[in-house]
């Protein structure tokens, strides 16, 4: 009788555990990723936050203000582009991350442009961040001062897709490094 109790006990506690553990996988709880998925269009940026930082397109995404990007990590994570994103405004970066160690992809198959001045298809600013654009990836950018990739602050930008800029004074690639000094 005794175990016949406890198997009850184990079989309620392993129900509910399970049923916790399916609630957790249908929500974005449990995969902590932002998803815009195939065959959709959203014209707002698709952002993470600071609870669940990560990002994933593989709809469409168009935005028009200034300063609106197309995907925004505001903390350390990642954003990975399938699909397109397109930026309208001024300084309104195609895939934005904020924090230092972030990566942003643009897959195979993804395309970002951008068309408002100083608006950059991948811009990482912060320290030991990764910005790539894989085979079979695009990046187009339409107006001046324009960057296809910018890493800043010991960031590393790799292309292996195609680039291409059209504005004046526009740039395939920009990285900066930054020594910092103890006084």
């Amino acid at each position: 009788m005794q175990n016949v109790r406890k198997f009850r006990k184990l079989l309620v506690f392993l129900s509910f555990l399970f049923i916790v553990m399916i609630s957790l996988l249908c929500s974005d709880t449990a995969l902590a990723v932002k998803v815009n998925p195939a065959g959709t269009t959203i014209n707002d940026t698709l952002e993470g936050d600071r609870v669940d930082p990560n990002c994933i397109n593989y709809g469409m995404i168009e935005t028009y203000p200034d300063g609106k990007f197309g995907m925004h990590l505001p903390d350390r994570g990642f954003a990975s582009n399938f699909g397109r994103v397109i930026t309208h405004g001024q300084r309104a970066h195609g895939i934005y991350a904020a924090m230092p160690y972030s990566t942003v992809t643009n897959e195979g198959g993804g395309s970002i442009t951008t068309y408002g001045y100083d608006a950059y298809g991948i811009y990482v600013p912060n320290l030991y961040s990764t910005a790539t654009n894989k085979s079979g990836g695009s990046i187009t950018t339409e107006g001046h001062l324009d960057c296809g990739i910018r890493a800043d602050n010991n960031s590393t930008a790799t292309n292996s897709g195609i680039i291409d800029t059209k504005g004046q004074f526009a740039c395939g690639m920009y990285t900066t490094y930054q020594l910092h000094s103890h006084e």
